[in-house]
């Protein structure tokens, strides 16, 4: 097992507000990373800090479009999640204040519009299961009609489907009780997800294609035979297809001539995964077909005092030069293609040259005859 721990990026961890209402992976349970240097904080920010790893939560039952209420409030206002945290354990609901109440000289007018939202804890919400009607209190004859609030919440098992996890939740307990509670029954009210926002698909416009021209048929199939889809066919054949005379440059250009089946492969991606696998494949064939062929005439050589496996060992080693040599000259001939024999032979002659002109340059140099030269004497 690795002993390498896997790390979130502060850039990713700062992305605070989180508007999925899917889960599809657990990378907010890994650490963050630390800055390399001290970082100053903005007061006009507040961003939530993350919470260490094991205190973070894992399954999360609150999602941005349900609707919950802060206990803390004495007026229990259902309130509409737009927004989570999951690094720091914090839910993002509509705040109470707007920011057009402030005036323009007010600091708290900017900081609304940094965090037009207000952030509660996870714990500190309960999801709004609906309004239910109660009996009427003693002494009236008014049914009531109270909103109800999940005050334990429990899962089903997850499960993973369609590249996300998925999960029932539904309220165990519920604040105030239910008028069809009884002491030994056990509530269990399905709470349902939020609904997922549906696209709004813009009107068609005149640069659009209609659906009419993406669904006609335009390709039409070749009228080959099956036998000559495999060979490369001549000018001159009497069969010769439009639209290879048209490559070719003997028939004016036209999209009506249809594309022939045989180019599907000359046109595929030759890097594909499964197109580099069967090169491995035989490549791999071809070697051990020549391991087999050099054993094979190696222990048809009689040689005195040598022994079955010494034979193989020998035949081994030839066959390893042989596959390093075949290696050594498939990577020149590559060096070669890539044009990297051009370029070092015209770096070479570049040189050469440069260095033909500094010695012309030294022969036919001429000094200007002054005062304080001296003309070397005869030894």
């Amino acid at each position: 097992m690795s002993s390498t721990r896997a790390f979130v990026s502060r850039s990713e961890a700062a992305k605070v507000f989180v508007t999925s209402k899917s889960t599809t992976n657990f990378r907010h349970l890994l650490p963050v990373t630390k800055p390399r240097h001290i970082v100053v904080p903005n007061p006009l920010d507040r961003t939530p800090k993350p919470v260490l790893p094991k205190n973070r939560i894992k399954w999360w039952n609150i999602v941005p479009g349900d609707e919950v209420r802060v206990m803390a409030e004495k007026n229990a206002r259902i309130r509409e999640v737009k927004g989570i945290n999951k690094f720091s354990n914090r839910v993002y609901i509509e705040g109470d204040k707007k920011r057009t109440e402030f005036s323009d000289d007010d600091v708290r007018g900017i900081y609304q519009i940094r965090n037009p939202h207000k952030n509660v804890h996870y714990s500190g919400l309960q999801l709004y299961l609906g309004s239910y009607d109660f009996p009427a209190l003693p002494g009236s004859n008014e049914p009531r009609n109270l909103p109800v609030f999940a005050l334990r919440i429990g899962t089903s098992e997850p499960r993973w489907e369609n590249g996300r996890w998925i999960w029932e939740r539904f309220a165990i307990s519920t604040t105030p009780r239910l008028p069809t509670w009884t002491p030994n029954a056990q509530e269990r009210i399905t709470i349902p997800w939020p609904e997922p926002e549906k696209p709004s698909v813009p009107n068609p416009t005149e640069y659009d294609t209609p659906s009419k021209v993406v669904a006609e048929m335009t390709y039409v199939p070749s009228r080959f035979p099956r036998k000559y889809t495999s060979s490369i066919l001549s000018a001159d054949n009497a069969k010769a297809d439009e639209y290879v005379r048209m490559l070719r440059n003997e028939l004016p250009y036209s999209q009506d001539y249809p594309m022939e089946l045989f180019l599907a492969r000359e046109l595929s991606n030759p890097h594909s995964r499964i197109k580099k696998r069967e090169r491995y494949l035989a490549a791999r064939a071809r070697q051990q077909a020549l391991l087999t062929k050099y054993v094979e005439d190696e222990l048809k050589r009689s040689i005195e005092g040598r022994s079955k496996r010494e034979a193989i060992a020998e035949a081994t080693f030839r066959w390893h030069e042989r596959v390093r040599l075949d290696r050594k000259a498939e990577m020149k001939k590559r060096w070669v293609a890539r044009g990297l024999k051009a370029r070092l032979e015209r770096r070479r002659r570049r040189a050469h040259e440069k260095q033909e002109v500094e010695k012309r340059k030294l022969r036919e140099l001429v000094l200007r005859e002054a005062p304080n030269q001296v003309m070397p004497g005869a030894q």
